[in-house]
């Protein structure tokens, strides 16, 4: 099996957890591009996630939780990776320095858009899930401005 050499079969493999009742799959999201921080682990970085042909999945590690973003400040985020495709079942794949799926995923009891990120800096592989108020939505905090 060929899985080792290919991370995004393995990533496929180990999807997160079923949805509750509560959360929807967005198989396609509006706005596509989102600046959030990571809310799952020790890390407190700004991403900036590109849902859309010619986006990235960029990291600023210097902006805590988005912190200056949110008070207007520019994001001064690196490129990790780059978009490839969004399959059927809501997960948008990455390839590059970091390869790894998004799941995007909606639930309408947000006010702003909340990122999960778990990262192996032994592969350079990711998984995360991006939890939106809305798939369809232009008038969401924690989008691109």
């Amino acid at each position: 099996d060929n899985d080792c050499r290919n991370p995004i079969k393995v990533l496929k493999k180990e999807r997160s957890a079923p949805l509750s009742a509560s959360h929807n799959v967005c198989t396609d999201i509006v706005p596509n591009d989102y600046t959030v921080p990571d809310t799952s682990g020790k890390s407190s970085h700004c991403y900036r996630i590109q849902v859309r042909d010619g986006g990235y999945l960029l990291v600023d590690t210097k902006d805590t939780r988005c912190t200056k973003f949110d008070a207007g400040g520019d994001f001064h985020g690196v490129s990790l990776s780059s978009y490839q495709r969004t399959d059927h079942g809501g997960m948008a794949i990455y390839e590059g320095e970091w390869s790894g799926l998004v799941r995007l995923v909606e639930d309408p009891s947000l006010r702003r858009a909340t990122l999960e990120v778990q990262r192996s800096r032994s592969t350079n592989t990711f998984t995360a899930t991006l939890t939106v108020p809305n798939c369809k939505s232009g008038d969401i905090v924690g989008h691109h401005r």
